[in-house]
């Protein structure tokens, strides 16, 4: 009699009809994955299209001059847009606002004497007086601690002594308004 002894560890078995279903999903998966990325990016391209074209319909209509308007009082209409618009622009930072952070700021010993907004760079320049050089200085950190100022810098400083009536500091600091 014959005896046969298989030993299972030794041999090596594949399953192909698993590894045949496994090949099988992945491909449908992948292919379920690029039809869906084409489609996306078809309808991004019809987007694209579309939204080209309207910004072509809006640069038409920029251009485009009434007949019944002459060129003068096209301008004019023009340049009286820019100054409302101007005039909206400084409107919309709420000074109120902007001196009451101004003022929580100031420390005692502080006198500001000008107080100038700048439309175009959106920075302020303030003037004023301390009684000592520390006090300007308390000043400068004041303005930092609070958060509602950037930018800060102190443009000049000089020492004024009028005899008896005044001594002191006079000093110019810039900054803008941190934007909330």
């Amino acid at each position: 009699m014959m005896r046969f002894d298989i030993n299972l560890a030794t041999k090596r078995h594949i399953d192909h009809r698993r590894i045949r279903k496994v090949a099988i999903g992945s491909i449908v998966l992948f292919s379920a994955l690029l039809t869906l990325q084409i489609f996306r990016i078809s309808n991004n391209l019809g987007e694209l299209d579309r939204l080209n074209s309207e910004n072509q319909a809006f640069q038409n209509r920029l251009g485009y001059h009434p007949a019944n308007i002459s060129k003068q009082e096209l301008a004019q209409m023009q340049e009286d847009v820019k100054f409302f618009n101007g005039i909206l622009e400084r409107k919309a930072a709420n000074w109120l606002e902007v001196l009451g952070k101004l003022e929580n700021a100031t420390p005692p010993g502080i006198a500001i004497t000008s107080f100038t907004p700048d439309a175009k760079t959106g920075e302020i320049a303030i003037e004023g007086h301390s009684i000592s050089f520390n006090g300007v200085c308390s000043y400068l950190e004041k303005l930092e601690a609070s958060g509602h100022f950037t930018r800060i810098q102190l443009q000049s400083h000089k020492d004024i002594n009028d005899k008896e009536k005044t001594k002191g500091i006079q000093f110019q600091i810039t900054f803008g308004v941190a934007s909330p």
